[in-house]
């Protein structure tokens, strides 16, 4: 089975964290954050996590695959493939696939070599993600 995980880009600080937990029903995220809050005598203590509400941030999904180096890919990065070398990719969910025998299906949009990609000198090699590395979109 899949390992499921989820992290965030917190918009207000332009930074991303690991996500504690989601309250679907308050559409708030918990995430971890490493911050100094003073309490009334004046005294400060450490922070680590903070309330995010969902406006405030954009749920990132892991897709259960990695690169050709081993790195983890998630929905948003981009990475370069030697299949396809005009310019950089993002990895995305896609509702239209299709397979060889012209069958429809829903996947990632990331190619994987038959033999597996952590064997494979071919496939994805992970570069950055739209939300850090914007400008390596439009690369090449």
């Amino acid at each position: 089975m899949r390992e499921i995980k989820v992290r965030a880009w917190c918009k207000l600080e332009e930074k991303m964290c690991k996500v504690l937990e989601i309250n679907f029903t308050h559409e708030i995220v918990m995430i971890e954050w490493e911050d100094v809050g003073y309490d009334g005598d004046g005294t400060d203590f450490p922070i680590h996590d903070r309330d995010l509400g969902f406006e405030d941030c954009e749920l990132i999904q892991y897709t259960g695959l990695h690169d050709k180096n081993g790195k983890e890919l998630w929905q948003g990065d981009i990475y370069t493939d030697p299949n396809w070398p005009r310019k950089p990719l993002v990895v995305e969910w896609v509702d239209d696939l299709y397979d060889d025998n012209g069958s429809n299906y829903s996947g990632w949009s990331v190619a994987i070599p038959e033999n597996g990609i952590n064997e494979s000198i071919y496939g994805p090699t992970k570069i950055g993600n739209i939300y850090e590395d914007p400008e390596l979109q439009e690369a090449k």
